[in-house]
């Protein structure tokens, strides 16, 4: 995986050009390429169920709405949230090739 090293910044563009020609690398993936195959980011939500009725909400808003819906991408592409975040994922016949793949992506 390609992590970033920046704890906040905006992502202005991921070359996997030199990962994906290596010999022995079968893929390597970007958010853009898991937008395009209509992959969702993650749901979830630090709201706990509520005390009474574990079917409900801890906390609503006034107007409803949970409050902590914020949904992860899997692979990030616009912006990082916090250092380490998956800016892209390289997949090889070794361990070893991946991770010489990754060592090739450039932010």
């Amino acid at each position: 995986m390609v992590r970033s090293p920046h704890a906040h910044a905006r992502i202005r563009g991921v070359d996997v050009s030199a990962a994906r020609s290596m010999p022995g690398v079968h893929a390597v993936l970007t958010g853009a390429d898991y937008a395009a195959e209509g992959i969702a980011d993650i749901g979830h939500t630090a709201n706990p169920a509520g005390a009474v009725d574990w079917q409900n909400p801890a906390f609503v808003n006034r107007d409803g709405t949970t409050p902590f819906d914020v949904p992860q991408p899997t692979i990030v592409r616009d912006k990082v949230r916090h250092a380490g975040e998956i800016v892209a994922v390289a997949v090889g016949e070794t361990e070893a090739i991946a991770r010489q793949a990754a060592e090739r992506v450039e932010m």
